[in-house]
């Protein structure tokens, strides 16, 4: 599963396991803090659950399964 995290100053993709929208909303709010940067965010969202992110230079065809929106908290599958 590809996950896109996009926000204010941040466009990352992340590769893991398969996970339900429900799934990624728990992990997602369990490393969700209002002191941490969401490259911080991000970070330790790989680190606890063991996702890689994608380097820039692989990104040109990767299409994500999932967004989290980290300006707004909103996960949602993209309409492609």
């Amino acid at each position: 599963m590809i996950i896109e995290f996009d926000g204010y100053g941040i466009n990352e993709y992340v590769i893991g396991l398969n996970r339900s929208l429900n799934e990624l909303r728990t992990m997602y709010l369990n490393v969700k803090n209002e002191e941490i940067s969401n490259e911080d965010l991000l970070s330790l969202f790989c680190v606890h659950y063991h996702y890689k992110k994608i380097p820039k230079l692989l990104r040109e065809d990767v299409t994500s399964d999932v967004v989290i929106d980290l300006d707004t908290d909103y996960i949602y599958i993209p309409n492609r």
